[in-house]
């Protein structure tokens, strides 16, 4: 655990400065109750857990939890003499959750706030079943007529809360959904089923939920996602206001700047369009998608050696990207260069055999 908690540390930078230390053991407090209960009685599971409340033993949810914990921590301190599991069972789960208790705050500049992820509690819940299971033990003892059947029923209640579990898990739509039924403010939770809406062409789903979602928190990644769908309506001008507000609230959101890239060269604001690729490609140098699309501008714009130079850059990320191979075909025949044009057409299709414009291509050239 010790080794772990290092690792978190020093895999978070940036967010230890942004959280005060009584902020860690109020919600150190509510997310080790809160696993407890989860364990003991698995019901009203969540693929995400927000929360929105002040960070503060003013907080109910926090009071009651540092309570509930201060109370398990009293007694079983009082308990240790006549039996020591309790005390180092509690103890155990605390050192086994403690890497995950600096993981709250998440999201562009730590806004989002989650108390509890279901795998943070894996390990830590062998601690407390086995506890459980030196209860039930000592409980079987007492009523032996009755401990197949007491057996039965608790197997056959949690078969029935995994199959009714697995059924929320069956897809997004229903993953998101069911986690917004538990939390109607779950701003991430809007976001994400508004692009599995997008991804569906249900583009009115998808529009409400990006503005529930920008109105409860307008992060940056949701004015671009609202920028994207407005741009794939036609609505060009709610769209670059969207791209720009984004990059108003986070000038280093790439998504924005790429769509405003695309935006601007619909409207023929070439330089300007050039200039949001170009901005796009130093935020993600990893992402063959800004490149690509300036080698387009350059290509409509007849800049053929550039045009080349920005789709060679796009391979040089993604070798095996059958796009750019094919526009960089296009750029060398047009240039004139027939035998790199060839080969170019001749990548495209072996990195994907059913593109028709590549094949169309080398017909047209003779091949």
């Amino acid at each position: 655990s010790i080794v772990f908690g290092i690792i978190a540390l020093y895999g978070k930078p940036g967010q230890i400065g942004t959280v005060h230390l009584l902020e860690f053991f109020f919600m150190a407090c509510l997310s080790t109750v809160f696993y407890l209960q989860k364990i003991v009685a698995p019901v009203s599971l969540s693929v995400i857990y927000p929360f929105d409340g002040a960070i503060a033993l003013s907080t109910p949810s926090i009071l009651v939890s540092c309570l509930i914990l201060a109370v398990l921590i009293i007694v079983s301190i009082l308990l240790y003499r006549r039996m020591q599991w309790p005390l180092l069972s509690l103890f155990a789960f605390g050192i086994l959750l403690a890497p995950t208790f600096i993981n709250y705050r998440k999201g562009f500049e730590a806004q989002d706030v989650y108390f509890a992820s279901d795998r943070y509690a894996y390990l830590a819940s062998i601690v407390v079943l086995l506890g459980i299971a030196v209860l039930l033990e000592k409980g079987i003892r007492r009523v032996r007529g009755k401990a197949m059947a007491i057996t039965v029923a608790i197997l056959l209640l949690f078969v029935g809360l995994s199959f009714s579990q697995s059924r929320v898990w069956q897809s997004s739509t229903a993953l998101f959904t069911h986690a917004l039924s538990l939390y109607p403010t779950a701003q991430a939770a809007h976001n994400n089923l508004g692009t599995v809406y997008y991804r569906k062409g249900d583009l009115a789903e998808a529009e409400e939920h990006y503005k529930q979602a920008i109105a409860i928190r307008p992060l940056a990644s949701t004015w671009s996602n609202l920028g994207t769908l407005y741009r794939r309506q036609g609505k060009l001008q709610e769209a670059l206001t969207s791209f720009r507000e984004a990059i108003h609230i986070n000038p280093g959101e790439y998504d924005a700047y790429f769509g405003l890239g695309v935006l601007l060269v619909q409207a023929g604001k070439f330089p300007e369009a050039e200039d949001a690729y170009r901005k796009a490609m130093t935020l993600d140098p990893s992402d063959p998608g800004a490149p690509l699309n300036l080698g387009a501008l350059f290509l409509q714009q007849g800049r053929y050696e550039d045009a080349v130079t920005q789709y060679q850059r796009a391979l040089q990320i993604h070798p095996f990207y059958p796009n750019a191979h094919y526009n960089l075909g296009v750029v060398y025949r047009r240039m004139g260069k027939i035998e790199d044009a060839r080969r170019s057409f001749e990548s495209a299709l072996h990195y994907r055999p059913d593109m028709e414009q590549a094949r169309v291509q080398l017909r047209e050239m003779g091949q």
